[in-house]
């Protein structure tokens, strides 16, 4: 049962309060209540005030349980959005790490690839990666993505061992040698990535993070699904340069 709390009901609110507030006793908390109670209603009684608003985080129940129980009556439920304003001028750029995870086996070198449907565009097989998060390390960001995307967990990545870190008094500082960087130069979207030789063990996940079809692929495969332009816009020329590495033409 859900009704407006008066005094009478100080008692209550402090029991509910000291989950919030264990720092006093029941007693104390009661104590402030009713005297924060009859203030509140006096001095709103004065401004000429007709409402009060209050709001909580849609999970926190406590604090649902206590506003209800003050005498607050449920509004609204609400979902907050955020949109960070840019500058004239200024432009958003994607920064992502991308992985060519390469093992030897039987049929010579082997990528991993994984198809990827993205809304309005055809299905094309790609190499794991994505965005890093803010103020993430590039490795640590490579990691995950390629663990998100394939299971796969990434024991080497060529470049990290010779990398350099500083710390002064404004920033912390990384610098890797990657295999190879990107930056698109015309597109409908505007990103900058690097690419790394990674070395993982085992076998993949035949589903991972928005991804199918993940398998170890020989570079004649690589070749054919380039042939047959299914390969990925954003990956192709870094694959194109491993395959010229690799004296595979």
């Amino acid at each position: 049962m859900i009704r407006k709390a008066t005094a009478d009901d100080s008692r209550i609110l402090a029991e509910m309060a000291i989950q919030m507030w264990d720092s006093n006793s029941v007693d104390e908390l009661e104590t402030e209540f009713i005297e924060m109670l009859l203030a509140c209603e006096n001095w709103a009684k004065t401004m000429g005030c007709k409402e009060f608003a209050s709001d909580c985080e849609l999970d926190n129940v406590v604090s649902f349980k206590f506003h209800i129980a003050m005498g607050f009556d449920e509004a609204n439920r609400i979902i907050c959005f955020k949109k960070s304003k840019k500058k004239r001028g200024e432009t958003m750029i994607h920064v992502n790490v991308r992985g060519l995870v390469v093992r030897e086996s039987g049929n010579g070198k082997e990528l991993i690839i994984q198809l990827r449907k993205k809304a309005g565009e055809p299905e094309v097989y790609e190499l794991p990666g994505g965005r890093i998060n803010e103020y993430e390390s590039m490795a640590v960001g490579l990691r995950r993505e390629i663990l998100e995307e394939t299971g796969l967990h990434v024991e080497i990545i060529q470049g990290e061992q010779e990398s350099v870190i500083t710390s002064e008094s404004c920033f912390s500082m990384e610098c890797l040698k990657p295999y190879a960087a990107y930056q698109t130069i015309n597109g409908p979207v505007d990103s900058f990535g690097v690419y790394f030789l990674c070395s993982a063990e085992g076998e993949p996940q035949k589903n991972g993070d928005g991804t199918k079809d993940v398998h170890w692929a020989n570079l004649k495969e690589v070749q054919s699904l380039i042939d047959k332009k299914i390969f990925s816009e954003i990956d192709l020329a870094a694959v194109l340069m491993f395959l010229k590495d690799e004296k595979f033409y």
